[in-house]
């Protein structure tokens, strides 16, 4: 059964908070009236760490809590194969988004895929161009929408804000977590959740595809939430 997880970092006024094992803790301090109704409606789960990570907690977590159920059969099981599709919390997202991704990834059951990404010059190997005049953007990187392509390509970026569909046997957990945890990161490098995560892949050999929409005829643009993208 799909399951609606959201991470929201424990305030210092939490009682009985779970830290990542994804349960219902009491923390109705911090969460805004519509989420404490979908969540008593059974409707959403929550992550509540102690560490606010950046946004790298938004497939932390889940992540973490669905390798923990492979071959756990009284946990519902796991098979290492579940789409695990992440988006960022400041955009508002239309209709259909999330089937039309999860559709491109049954097209590619091997590849992360997302609707927004951006080739690097070569592949994470090439850093600076050797001409510091031409050592600018785009020679660096160039993005690439797939909203307006024709066709599925690979990239080496993928963008959580336009969503990113991964499964957990792309990583080795453990490896991920001891990255992305890392308490000594700076904070511009914890806030490059893109970079971090299409790396580690790029590093395991898993592919970042990114595709088009399944019906060529939807809207998949998000709009940017104003009011949430202040907040750092």
């Amino acid at each position: 059964a799909d399951e609606i997880f959201v991470c929201v970092v424990a305030s210092p006024k939490d009682s009985g908070s779970n830290g990542s094992n994804g349960s219902n803790a009491t923390t109705t301090d911090v969460l805004p009236e519509f989420l404490r109704e979908y969540r008593s409606r059974g409707l959403l789960k929550f992550f509540r760490p102690s560490v606010d990570r950046g946004a790298i907690d938004k497939l932390l977590h889940v992540l973490r809590h669905e390798a923990s159920r492979i071959g756990n059969e009284t946990d519902g099981g796991s098979s290492g194969d579940t789409k695990i599709l992440y988006l960022d919390d400041d955009m508002v997202y239309p209709p259909f988004l999330v089937e039309s991704l999860s559709k491109a990834a049954d097209r590619h059951p091997d590849s992360a895929v997302a609707f927004s990404g951006a080739r690097l010059r070569d592949r994470f190997r090439q850093i600076r161009h050797t001409d510091p005049e031409l050592d600018v953007h785009p020679n660096l990187y160039f993005y690439a929408g797939g909203l307006d392509a024709k066709s599925d390509k690979r990239v080496d970026i993928v963008q959580g804000f336009m969503g990113v569909v991964v499964r957990p046997r792309f990583f080795d957990v453990d490896d991920f977590v001891n990255l992305a945890a890392e308490e000594n990161l700076p904070s511009a490098v914890r806030k490059s959740d893109d970079w971090i995560v299409s790396s580690y892949l790029e590093s395991v050999g898993v592919d970042r595809m990114l595709v088009v929409p399944h019906d060529e005829s939807l809207d998949n643009t998000p709009v940017m939430n104003e009011a949430a993208s202040i907040v750092d």
